[in-house]
């Protein structure tokens, strides 16, 4: 099975994310925090990768990578649709962490405002054992308080 280790590390800035380009149901909640991470490519060779989280939902995950030209094109092969996933993510408002199963379920190269690229990539969270699952849940929340709390009332 290809592994895809990561760990987030500190705790970032939260808010909400405009859904209305959103493919999904599920709400989003902006959080950057660092990602370190492994992939086995499909010739069996470890890859190391680090990254942001651009956000995070209770299914899933959107990670952005910043990186050379040469890098990202490795990126969008490495990292290709429904491909099987196994995270390890440090979950800083709880002090603890969860272990994961998912998949790439979409990527992109995109520019920022000083059009500097970046890959981002989406990921879907399958499967976690019950404990984890609570975690997950508890980290999301706690992230979209925060994100809620930003936000000005009319």
């Amino acid at each position: 099975m290809i592994t895809f280790l990561k760990r987030i590390f500190g705790s970032g800035k939260a808010g909400l994310v405009d859904r209305s380009r959103n493919r999904r149901n599920d709400p989003r909640y902006s959080i950057s925090v660092q990602v370190l991470g492994n992939i086995v490519d499909s010739r069996g060779e470890l890859r190391g990768l680090v990254g942001d989280t651009m956000d995070v939902s209770r299914e899933g995950l959107a990670l952005s990578f910043h990186a050379a030209e040469d890098t990202m094109h490795v990126l969008q092969r490495l990292l290709f649709e429904n491909q099987p996933v196994i995270l390890e993510v440090e979950l800083p408002s709880l002090g603890d962490r969860i272990r994961a199963t998912g998949s790439i379920r979409w990527h992109d190269i995109r520019l920022t405002a000083g059009l500097r690229r970046y890959f981002i990539a989406g990921i879907s969270l399958r499967d976690m054992e019950a404990e984890d699952r609570a975690k997950w849940k508890q980290f999301v929340d706690d992230t979209e308080r925060m994100a809620k709390a930003e936000v000005p009332t009319a």
